[in-house]
Order: structure tokens, then C-alpha cells, then sequence
């Protein structure tokens, strides 16, 4: 019997994780599967009756054909093929970063370091996702339902049409997909509360939910919905209609819907087992399996321990699978994987019968085609215009130079801080924003140290003298340097951390500041009595960009740390680039920001 390798995936979504099964039903299915004849062999497609559309073809690893779409992933990046005996690159379409599935004619790709784009079968642009209201398009998903959900730099989402066209302004905080013509989003009320809405393709909100509601999946089906409403004990299943309607609430015993169909529903109760209701509640099969996957309107997979079954709704055992460790149902080719203890696969019915004689091993990680892509893109420039907007000449963000150190502190017990200098704030804290693919850091420093030590008088023998009494904030702690650390979600972050200090510097000058001292990577600015040094690190493993402001007391000291930070920078990035092209070398100094002297306690 011939060895037969095969592979096949899942495809996730941001909100919660969609199956190419549950996409199926929107027109999303799967017509072959990548296979080898043996292991050493290049990768072919297969249809579901176990014949090849082509083999010993790929030698990168291929996604399923998607609507007579397939891809290929190599190290030089994604690129797409159309699905035939002799398969063709589509022109345009190669060593992409990211890549989508067909659905509705059109295919969302990302070209390295460039926004997302959808093209037709024969790779032609049909459009691209330039910025929506001077906010950057992030992520974008296949079209369902005629719409697609798109992301912004803000975190908010929307929808557009298949022209590319804004239909639904990107204003939520989360959203579903569209089926069936709705699609529940998230919102956050004038007073803060987040609910779920339900709306409709134009936008106009059907029904709000109930505050204490959650969608407990992505899409409807069958124009329902499964939910969750009420806290704590009484927190209960329930099904949602197209109209917002909430059908019933389910009994006390369903903690969580899994499946549903026209007739039954699968749930499971409190001990994680699994059962069937009807859509009268009433018990079909009480909750006693580990799984349960519908294969037909009457008949279902299910497992206990390690025996695997098929059986009908009076719980009647249909077929038995003794030579398996697990069974599957693939929903798009609606039949059945036995797998057994070598991750070997058989191909069957729907009855368990055998449709081919080939062995199969899967594989879901790694695939080429998703649901949902992200952009590749990073203005830089937009990114110095935001960091300078933050720098003024009394401080980053909401921290001021001079500040007591005590306002920017998060524990009021001054033995934490006994013997530091410096804080680390997150953004928020000093109303600084998310920055698109960025990860930032607020840091303020002092020369005096945060905590001291406070002695109390003790009297021995007609003699005093001074015994410690534990620790106090020092008054005389004030906010001296303030940095914002940056690090970048970028490919070459070592490049184009250097390319954003020089960005950087550029706009700080046209805001005044003046350049004192250049080095080959860092340089020291001036304004009035301030100091902005901006140089590139390496902090352990992560190339970063720090932006310190301080109080100018002694310029060369100033100098003298730039040249420093340059001397470790320049070792470390070296490290880095042997550690990024071996992760098993590691070994970084430790770098700092500015360090100005630290003075004496005073007490």
C-alpha cells in the first residue's frame, strides 16, 4: 500500500476561530488537498475520490485548492497558482507576505511591505486598501456575504464592498462576519458599557443586545445564532434570531452550544461532556461523549476514551472504528478521515466505509491561505510625525521634567522602590496612543533615588542614636529624563529602526530642536535647557528606538553616554543578526538610556 501524505486547514479570523467547514456553507469550499506518494517526494493536489489532479509537483507547501485557487509557500514568501492538471503561477502573484483564499471572485494578497490589495483570478488589482480617513487599513478578510471586514490602525472595524468601497465605516470594536445578511459588532456606549448590536449590510443596527450578551460564534446559521446572556449563576445559553430577538434561553444544564442544526443541537454540560437536544430542549442523548460532530441531519460522529462511533439519533451505534486512534468529518467533502496511531489516514463515506486503499498524514499549521490578512505596510513617516507630536520641551506625553517621581508611581509602598532611579509607564498611562505595528514603553528616570531609608531616634544610657525605621519616598526625587521606547512589528527591524531614528531627528529639527552632536547612528539634539538624545538599541533580543528627554546639566556627560550607546549598539547588532539567522545563539550586553549621576539620598 502506498504511503500518501496529505494536508488540510483550518482558517481563523480575529474575532473567533472559523473553519474552512463553517465557510463552507458560504461558498468557501475545499476542491483538492495537497498529498506526496511518499515523504521525499514534492507536493500534488487531490480530489475528494482519492484521485490526483496532479503530483510530485511543489517543493514548498501547499494550501488547498480554494474555488480554483491554490498556493505556495517557500522561504522567499506566497505565491498563487491556478488549480489545474498543469497549474500556473498567476501573474503578479508571486513571494507575496500574505495571502487569502478566493471567495467571490476576488483574492486578498499583501505584497512585501506594501497594503493590502485584492485581485481577480488573473492577479489584476481590482483595488487597494489605502488609508480610510487618514487611518491606516491594518487587516482585511475574504468576502462573505458580499462584504469584507477590514481593520484600522485604531482598532477599529468596519466593511466594504467588493468595488473596495466603504459600506460600513470601520467604528467598531470588534466584529463578526456577514451571513445570511447580518452580522453582530461591538460597541462601547457614551458611558462605556460595550454591547453587541446586530446589523444588517447598510449598517443600520437591527437590535441591541442585551448588555449581559455575548455571541458565543462568529456567523449565523440557520438564522440563529448561539449567545450567552446573564452573569454568574445566572448566566444561560440562548439562540439569537435574525431580528435580534432572543428565541429562548437554553436549560440551566447547556454551558455551551458546539453545533447546530435544523432539528438538534450539540452542547456541552458542566463536566465538559457532550450532548443532544432537540429544538424543544428536550434531551436526545444526554451528555456523555467527548465529542459529537454532525455528519447528517440524523447522524453523528462521536468519541468516548478511545472508541470512535457513528451513530443516529436514538443513539444507536451505526458503525464501530476499531482501527483508528481518531475520526474526523470534513465537511466540504463530506466524508470521513480514520487516523490511526501512526498519523496515518484512511479516506471514507459518510458510512465508514472506504472510498480509497492510500494511507494520509495531516497537517494544519503553516498554511498558505487564510480568512483574514494583514498589511505589510509601515509609514514611517506618519509614525515621526506621532512620536514628535509626544516631545515637548517639558516632557513625553503626559510626564513632565520635573514631576515629582512619586505621581508616576503604581505602588504606594516606598520599599519597592528603595534604591531606584527609573520607572517603566505604559503608554496609556502617559496619554501617549498605540502606534500601528508598535510596541511602546514611557520611562522616567531621576537623579536622586525614589526611596530612602528613614531611622528613628532610640535612647540608650542617657546616650541617642539613629536605628532603621524602614523606608520613605524621597521629596526630593524628581522626574529628570522621560524616554518613550519603540519597538517595531516590521520584517527588517534592525533597518528600519535606523531609518525611523533619522526620521525622527529630521522632524524634531523642523520643530525647533537643533542637532549638536551626529553619530554613525544616534544623535543628541538641543532645545532652550532640554536634551533629546535619539539612538537605536538592541535590549536583549529586540532592536528598539529610545527618544530621551532631559534636563541639561552636563552636555558632554550627554555625549560621552551617545558614544557608548553606539559602541554597544553596534556589538549587539551584530548578535542579533547572528541570533535571527540562528536562534540558538543568544548573547546580548545590556544597554540603558541616558544614566546621569545619581546624588546621595537626602533625608
Amino acid at each position: 500500500m502506498k504511503k500518501l501524505v496529505v494536508v488540510f486547514a483550518a482558517v481563523a479570523t480575529a474575532l473567533t476561530f472559523v473553519s474552512c467547514d463553517k465557510l463552507s456553507n458560504q461558498k468557501l469550499s475545499v476542491e483538492y488537498l495537497p498529498f506526496k506518494l511518499d515523504e521525499k517526494d514534492a507536493w500534488g493536489l487531490m480530489g475528494k475520490d482519492g484521485k490526483a489532479l496532479f503530483k510530485d509537483e511543489f517543493e514548498g507547501i501547499i494550501s488547498p485548492s480554494y474555488n480554483g485557487v491554490f498556493a505556495e509557500k517557500t522561504k522567499n514568501g506566497i505565491s498563487l497558482y491556478t488549480t489545474s492538471e498543469k497549474p500556473e503561477l498567476i501573474k503578479g502573484c508571486d513571494n507575496l507576505k500574505a495571502v487569502g483564499c478566493m471567495s467571490e471572485g476576488l483574492i486578498p494578497i499583501v505584497r512585501k511591505g506594501q497594503r493590502i490589495e485584492y485581485v481577480d483570478k488573473r492577479g489584476k488589482t481590482k483595488f487597494t486598501l489605502n488609508p480610510y480617513k487618514n487611518k491606516e487599513i491594518v487587516s482585511a478578510t475574504i468576502f462573505l456575504d458580499g462584504l469584507a471586514r477590514i481593520e484600522t490602525d485604531e482598532g477599529k472595524y468596519g466593511f466594504i464592498n467588493t468595488d473596495g468601497k466603504v459600506v460600513i465605516d470601520p467604528k467598531y470594536n470588534n466584529a463578526g462576519l456577514f451571513s445570511e445578511g447580518v452580522c453582530v459588532v461591538q460597541k462601547i456606549e457614551k458611558a462605556k458599557d460595550t454591547l453587541f448590536v446586530l446589523i444588517n449590510k447598510s449598517g443600520k443596527e437591527i437590535k441591541k443586545l442585551p448588555k449581559d450578551a455575548s455571541p458565543q460564534e462568529n456567523i449565523f446559521s440557520g438564522g440563529q445564532l448561539s449567545i450567552k446572556v446573564g452573569k454568574g449563576d445566572n448566566e444561560r445559553c440562548a439562540f439569537l434570531d435574525k431580528k435580534g430577538e432572543i428565541e429562548r434561553k437554553l436549560p440551566k444544564k447547556v454551558k455551551q452550544v458546539l453545533e447546530h442544526k435544523d432539528k438538534y443541537y450539540t452542547y456541552f454540560d458542566e463536566d465538559y461532556n457532550v450532548g443532544l437536544n432537540n429544538m424543544k430542549d428536550e434531551t436526545v442523548i444526554r451528555a456523555k461523549y467527548e465529542s459529537m460532530t454532525f455528519v447528517g441531519e440524523k447522524t453523528f460522529l462521536v468519541n468516548k476514551g478511545d472508541k470512535w462511533n457513528l451513530i443516529d439519533d436514538e443513539d444507536n451505534v451505526l458503525k464501530t472504528f476499531e482501527d483508528y486512534t481518531k475520526v474526523m468529518y470534513f465537511d466540504s467533502w463530506d466524508c470521513l478521515f480514520g487516523i490511526d496511531s501512526d498519523d496515518k489516514v484512511e479516506l471514507m463515506n459518510t458510512k465508514g466505509e472506504k472510498i480509497s486503499n492510500e494511507a494520509f498524514l495531516f497537517r494544519f499549521d503553516d498554511l498558505p491561505l487564510r480568512a483574514e490578512v494583514t498589511s505589510d505596510y509601515f509609514d514611517f513617516a506618519a509614525v515621526a510625525d506621532k512620536l514628535a507630536s509626544y516631545i515637548t520641551e517639558s516632557g513625553i506625553g503626559a510626564v513632565k521634567i520635573g514631576d515629582s517621581m512619586m505621581k508616576w508611581l503604581s505602588d504606594s509602598n516606598p520599599a519597592s522602590y528603595y534604591g531606584e532611579n527609573s520607572v517603566g509607564l505604559s503608554p496609556f498611562m502617559a496619554e501617549i496612543a498605540d502606534i500601528n505595528k508598535c510596541e511602546l514603553l514611557v520611562e522616567v528616570g531621576s537623579k536622586n533615588v525614589i526611596a530612602i531609608e528613614k531611622y528613628k531616634t532610640e535612647y540608650f544610657y542617657g546616650y541617642s542614636f539613629q536605628t532603621p525605621d524602614g523606608y520613605t519616598f524621597n521629596k526630593n526625587s524628581k522626574v529628570d529624563a522621560v524616554s518613550i521606547l519603540l519597538s517595531l512589528e516590521t520584517e527588517d527591524k534592525i533597518k528600519d529602526v535606523e531609518k525611523l531614528v533619522n526620521i525622527l531627528r529630521d522632524k524634531m529639527v523642523s520643530k525647533g530642536y537643533k542637532v549638536g552632536k551626529q553619530g554613525t547612528f544616534a544623535c543628541e539634539l538641543s532645545k532652550g535647557n532640554k536634551t533629546l538624545l535619539i539612538s537605536p538599541m538592541v535590549l536583549r533580543d529586540t532592536p528598539i528606538l529610545v527618544a530621551e528627554l532631559v534636563l541639561t546639566s552636563d552636555r558632554s556627560a550627554i555625549i560621552k553616554t551617545m558614544e557608548e550607546i553606539e559602541k554597544m549598539y553596534s556589538t549587539n547588532k551584530e548578535n542579533y543578526k547572528l541570533y535571527e539567522d540562528n536562534e540558538d545563539y543568544l548573547e546580548f550586553g545590556t544597554e540603558t538610556a541616558v544614566e546621569t549621576p545619581v546624588e546621595e539620598p537626602c533625608m
